[in-house]
C-alpha cells in the first residue's frame, strides 16, 4: 500500500471511529427526538465510512463481487445523511413543521432506489458493463453529494434563523446552544460542499481518486478536531443541547449546595408566576434575570433554581410562555385592532420576525393565520391584519 493510500486509510478509520463514538453518545443520551436523530445520522456516517475502510484496507483480498456488495451498502447509506441531518436540526430548533411519517417515503426514495440498484449490480456481475447499467451505477456513486447538499444548506439556514430569533434576554445556555448549532451546521454544510468539489475534480479533471480522498479526509479530520475542541471550550454543549429539565432536578449537581428546598422552590416559582400575571413583567422587552430579581426580591440564583427544578423551564421558556399566551389572547380578541407587529412589541417580543418564529413553533400557525381562524370562528372580520 502506497503512503498516500495509507494516509487515506488512516483518515477513514479516524472518521469511522468518530462516527461510532457519536452514535453511542446519541444512544446513551435521553431518548429525545434530537438524540435519536443525532445517533441515526452518525450511524449512517459510520456505516458509509466503514465501507470505505473495508475497500481501501482489504482491496487486495476482496473480489470485484465483494466490492460491489460493499458499495451497495456504503453508497446507498450516503443518501440518508442529508435528510437525517436536516430533521436533527429541526428537532434542535424545536420547529413545529417536522416531517410527518408519510413524508419519509419521499425523502427516503433515493436511498431505496440506490440500494436496489446496488443489489442488482452486486447480484448481476454484467450489470454495470451494460450502457444503461454503467451510467446508472456511475450516477448513483456520485449523485449523493448533489442530493444531500440542499438538505445541509436548508439545515444551515434553519440554524441561522433560530440563532437570530433567540431573544437577547435568553439564558446564556440557550444562546450558546443556538450559536454552537449555527456554527457546526454551517461547517457541516461546507464540508459537504468540499466533498462535492472533490467528486467534480475526480470525474471532470482526472484527479487521482486516492489523492482526492486523502485530501478530503485530511480536511474532515481537521474539521472534526476543531468541532471537538470548540465543543470542549463551550462546556460541552453537545451534552447540554440534549439535556432535559429533569437533569437539573433536585438531585442535580448544579444546585447541590443551594439552601433552597422544595417548599422554597415552590414558593419562589409561585411568586414569579403571580408577578408575571399581575404586573405583566413579560411585556418589557429588556427583561432579564437580573431585572426579574430586582422586581421580585429573590436572588437570581434562587429564581434560576426554582424555574429549572420546579417549573422545568429555563428563563427564556418561562418568560416566552407568558408572552405567547398574551399574544394569543390579543389575536383571538375580535375587538383588538392593533397590527401583528404592535401586538408582538406590546407583549415583549423584540421584533416581528422573532415573534413569528416563536408563534409558529408553538401553534403551527402564523399569527395572521391564527387571527384569521378565530375571526372566522366568531364571525368577525379582522381589519388590523398587518
Amino acid at each position: 500500500m502506497s503512503p498516500l493510500a495509507t494516509f487515506e486509510l488512516a483518515g477513514a478509520i479516524v472518521l469511522a471511529g468518530s462516527g461510532a463514538m457519536n452514535t453511542l453518545l446519541g444512544l446513551a443520551l435521553p431518548r429525545t427526538r434530537s438524540a435519536l436523530r443525532f445517533a441515526a445520522f452518525f450511524a449512517c456516517v459510520t456505516l458509509a465510512t466503514l465501507s470505505s475502510v473495508s475497500i481501501i484496507g482489504w482491496s487486495e483480498w476482496l473480489s470485484p463481487a465483494d466490492i460491489r456488495w460493499i458499495h451497495s451498502i456504503g453508497v446507498s447509506t450516503c443518501y440518508l445523511l442529508g435528510p437525517l441531518f436536516y430533521v436533527y436540526v429541526l428537532a434542535q430548533v424545536r420547529t413545529a413543521d417536522a416531517w410527518p411519517a408519510k413524508d419519509w417515503a419521499w425523502h427516503g426514495m433515493p436511498f431505496l432506489a440506490t440500494f436496489a440498484l446496488g443489489l442488482a449490480n452486486a447480484a448481476w456481475p454484467g450489470f454495470e458493463r451494460q450502457p444503461i447499467g454503467g451510467a446508472l451505477v456511475s450516477i448513483a456513486y456520485h449523485a449523493w453529494v448533489v442530493q444531500g447538499l440542499p438538505y445541509f444548506l436548508a439545515a444551515a439556514w434553519r440554524a441561522r434563523a433560530a440563532n437570530d430569533a433567540v431573544e437577547p434576554d435568553s439564558s446564556r445556555e440557550a444562546r450558546s446552544r443556538m450559536t454552537w448549532l449555527r456554527v457546526s451546521t454551517a461547517m457541516t454544510a461546507g464540508l459537504w460542499a468540499v466533498a462535492g468539489i472533490k467528486r467534480v475534480a475526480v470525474a471532470s479533471f482526472g484527479m487521482e481518486a486516492v489523492m482526492a480522498d486523502a485530501g478530503l479526509n485530511a480536511i474532515l479530520c481537521a474539521a472534526l478536531f476543531f468541532l471537538t475542541w470548540q465543543g470542549l471550550r463551550e462546556c460541552m454543549p453537545a451534552f447540554a443541547q440534549f439535556r432535559t429539565p429533569d437533569d437539573t432536578g433536585a438531585g442535580g449537581a448544579r444546585y447541590a449546595r443551594s439552601a433552597l428546598d422544595e417548599a422554597g422552590r415552590e414558593r419562589v416559582a409561585d411568586d414569579l408566576v403571580r408577578l408575571m400575571r399581575e404586573r405583566h413583567l413579560y411585556a418589557d422587552a429588556q427583561l432579564d434575570l437580573a431585572a426579574l430579581s430586582r422586581h421580585s426580591g429573590w436572588p437570581a440564583a434562587y429564581i434560576s433554581q426554582a424555574l429549572n427544578q420546579h417549573l422545568k423551564q429555563n428563563f427564556s421558556e418561562f418568560v416566552g410562555g407568558f408572552r405567547l399566551a398574551a399574544a394569543k389572547r390579543c389575536l383571538a380578541d375580535p375587538r383588538e385592532r392593533r397590527t401583528v407587529l404592535d401586538i408582538a412589541l406590546g407583549c415583549g417580543f423584540g421584533s416581528k420576525s422573532t415573534f413569528n418564529t416563536a408563534f409558529r413553533r408553538n401553534t403551527r400557525l402564523t399569527p395572521r393565520e391564527f387571527r384569521r381562524q378565530h375571526a372566522e370562528a366568531t364571525g368577525e372580520s379582522s381589519a388590523a391584519d398587518g
